[in-house]
């Protein structure tokens, strides 16, 4: 029996050890085509600092089958624009063909070597400054043009096309003028974009321990976010409200990649304010005026609330500092000493930032002890918070 098996094996060894090219198939020829591999993920997406030096994309070309070709293929690739017409009215899309001069196809022309199975990595060069926009979208799509011999070419995998976005290169300083929300969640800062026409899309920037961006990216679901009217952070977690009063939690990765909303509530759109603050969201109720503290379990799961205060309608921002709220009032700041409990220290509660108009700022944000203020021109601005709530000299971060 043991010699039986043994001889099992070694026959499974052999087989295993066969070459795909000594394989006897019948019309092996037909069963061959010529593939771009990372068709597979059409559309790839890509960002392109917009700086003065070329910058550099890869492609590459397959040859599929059950044996290794004879004789050396030659593939000529093309870039096809009228495809982008195509890819936007299948995909519901408007992405503009990226520009002329801001690419060239170095490695029109490419090889599979005899007995191989593929080209070597090709190259198309990129020129962004003077071509494109930061944070715009551009199509562009590489196509297997023709082959030689009578190899077939896979219609399916035939057409690699780079959705290219313009960002800043690392230490650029941004415009936030088109963001009209901002969350900052750790080492990312999630900001909405207004798109042409209405749309809203989500960005992620990620960031040094000083505030300087790197160049952000698309994340979430592209320009759907224009269905929230509300975002705010709750534990490095972003929080979407909404108008029909869903509250939805988005997980951020370590990559900066948002996963899939998860629906953990209903009836906030009685709130004008919402934030994080500890482990507990505090809102501002339309309805009596007050301040509700609501618990959050390990889960993610929120809990029943209660009023905490009343007389709240008169403010227009939460700010969640470590161990107080700061609301703003018209054109001033108040610092409330509050605990997770929902129990204030009213003989400590004082207005803060006094030197600076703080109704000049269209939006104003909490992140790691200081208020990012942003004014209706884009200039965006740090100002550092002590913990017994004095403001500091801001510095500028954003244009």
């Amino acid at each position: 029996m043991k010699k039986i098996l043994g001889l099992i094996l070694i026959a499974v060894g052999l087989l295993a050890a066969c070459q795909r090219d000594s394989l006897d198939i019948p019309d092996a020829s037909g069963y061959t085509s010529i593939y771009m591999p990372q068709a597979h993920n059409n559309p790839l997406a890509q960002n392109l600092y917009v700086v003065d030096t070329p910058l550099f994309v890869h492609y590459s070309a397959y040859f599929g089958g059950p044996t290794k070709p004879s004789g050396a293929i030659t593939i000529h690739f093309k870039v096809d624009q009228a495809l982008v017409d195509s890819f936007n009215l299948l995909n519901g899309t408007d992405y503009p063909v990226m520009p002329a001069g801001s690419y060239d196809l170095v490695d029109s022309v490419a090889t599979i070597p005899a007995g191989t199975l593929s080209t070597a990595q090709l190259n198309l060069k990129l020129m962004t400054a003077g071509h494109i926009e930061v944070d715009k979208f551009y199509l562009l799509p590489i196509t297997i043009a023709s082959v030689s011999g009578d190899y077939k070419i896979n219609p399916a995998l035939r057409t690699q096309y780079f959705l290219f976005t313009g960002g800043y290169a690392p230490g650029e300083i941004i415009d936030w003028k088109d963001y009209d929300q901002i969350v900052p969640l750790g080492k990312y800062w999630l900001a909405r974009k207004v798109e042409t026409g209405g749309k809203k899309s989500l960005w992620a920037f990620p960031t040094d321990a000083g505030d300087n961006f790197g160049p952000g990216k698309l994340v979430g679901d592209g320009d759907r976010w224009q269905d929230y009217d509300m975002l705010f952070n709750y534990q490095n977690a972003l929080m979407a409200r909404k108008p029909n009063g869903d509250l939805y939690r988005f997980d951020l990765g370590s990559d900066g990649t948002l996963g899939a909303g998860q629906k953990k509530s209903e009836g906030w759109n009685i709130f004008t304010q919402l934030t994080g603050y500890g482990q507990t969201i505090l809102g501002i109720n339309t309805v009596d005026k007050g301040l509700w503290m609501y618990p959050v379990d390990e889960g993610g799961n929120i809990q029943p609330g209660r009023q905490v205060g009343q007389g709240w309608d008169g403010v227009s921002t939460l700010l969640p500092q470590s161990g107080a709220v700061i609301g703003r009032i018209g054109p001033v700041l108040t610092r409330f000493p509050l605990d997770e409990n929902g129990n204030f220290d009213y003989g400590n509660i004082k207005n803060i930032g006094a030197s600076t108009d703080w109704s000049s700022f269209n939006l104003l944000v909490w992140n790691k002890n200081a208020i990012i203020a942003r004014k209706a021109s884009g200039q965006l601005l740090r100002y550092p918070v002590a913990a017994d709530g004095t403001v500091g000299t801001p510095v500028q971060i954003g244009q």
